[in-house]
């Protein structure tokens, strides 16, 4: 099995942070304008985003010094052309796995077009340096997420479920599953397999766990006895093996408006409990950053991004799903929880400048 994804279910099943270090108080500022994937490595950060309309990916330190900057990629230019018979060209998001050397492969999902849209995905190895050691685009693709078989094989989970072998060749495809349609949010297992959670049907909340080689084991749903258009986003394995699905579900009566849903369940993925709660206004669990057996943190989303007063609020909930306490917190930041116990937070300060900051576990609610 990967370390990195062994140091990821480790950190998401923790029972308590680790001490955090002297030097917390970390803040540093990056040149970018539109954040795409903020990932802790091994040794430090990435960051990939876009600035001055090309995609830039970054490595830093542990302290936020840049290492690396990477941004001559030749078919990484942003553009639209408006008018009549315009064009664009742009990539809406980037998935980064660090393999054992160090070196990282970034997956990167892009959409062109005008009048037609077409989807691919480039993939791209890059060494400890930032140099390209390989590139491989795969045409006609809707990637929604991507992770990893050991340190040789990747899974993709798009219009098609794809097996790829270290050098990015095509091993296995299976054009029956269709992840665009239902979603694919993914954490590692304490097996060294995968749980998978989005949405079946556009009703139902599911759960799919996979083995280590990708086969699928089992799936579960009708987690809600009055389902109306539910989806998880974001999962992840307790130290105890349980499940926990975050998300949300529509009310069945005027306004007819969205709620946040969370769901318990044992390891085989049957319901130890659900929580619904919200209020008129369209509100959702987006993102599950720390799970113990005390407690949840995870971000809430608040208002479609179309509607002007969008907001997000931290939750602290406990293992029975209850509130504890929440904040406001910015829509537009970004926040990790470390392997050395802390939080960093990734916010926009102006128009081109990333501000990072180190956040002890202690004080993430003052």
């Amino acid at each position: 099995m990967v370390c990195v994804v062994w140091t990821i279910f480790l950190l998401s099943c923790r029972e308590e942070p680790l001490s955090t270090t002297d030097h917390i108080d970390v803040t540093a500022e990056i040149q970018i304008k539109t954040l795409l994937n903020f990932k802790e490595v091994r040794d430090g950060y990435v960051v990939s985003g876009i600035k001055d309309s090309k995609l830039t990916i970054s490595k830093l330190d542990m302290n936020f010094n840049v290492v690396w900057t990477k941004n001559n990629f030749e078919w990484g230019n942003i553009y639209s052309e408006g008018g009549w018979g315009g064009s664009f060209y742009s990539i809406d998001r980037v998935e980064t796995i660090e393999k054992e050397n160090g070196d990282l492969v970034c997956f990167c999902s892009i959409m062109q077009g005008g009048d037609v849209i077409w989807h691919s995905v480039r993939i791209v190895r890059l060494d400890q340096s930032g140099n390209e050691r390989r590139s491989k685009e795969i045409a006609s693709y809707a990637l929604i997420s991507v992770t990893t078989l050991g340190d040789s094989e990747y899974l993709l989970f798009g219009n098609s479920f794809i097996r790829l072998a270290s050098d990015f060749t095509v091993v296995s495809e299976n054009k029956e599953l269709n992840y665009v349609m239902t979603g694919a949010y993914l954490t590692p297992t304490a097996d060294q397999g995968i749980a998978v959670t989005g949405t079946w049907n556009s009703q139902q909340v599911y759960l799919q766990k996979l083995d280590q080689n990708g086969n699928i084991q089992w799936e579960k749903k009708n987690y809600n006895q009055t389902p109306f258009n539910d989806l998880g986003y974001d999962l992840q394995q307790m130290a105890n093996g349980d499940f926990v699905i975050i998300g949300r579900t529509r009310n069945l009566k005027e306004p007819w408006d969205i709620d946040c849903f969370m769901i318990r369940t044992n390891p085989t993925g049957d319901t130890i409990w659900t929580k619904k709660f919200g209020t008129e206004a369209n509100e959702w669990l987006e993102k599950l950053l720390y799970t113990s057996a005390n407690n949840f943190i995870i971000q809430q989303t608040i208002g479609f991004p179309n509607q002007p007063d969008r907001s997000a609020r931290l939750l602290k909930i406990s293992g029975n799903g209850e509130i504890i306490d929440s904040k406001a917190m910015n829509i537009s930041d970004q926040l990790i929880y470390t392997t050395a116990g802390y939080f960093v937070k990734a916010a926009k300060k102006g128009d081109n400048i990333l501000s990072l900051t180190k956040i002890p576990f202690d004080n993430l609610f003052d």
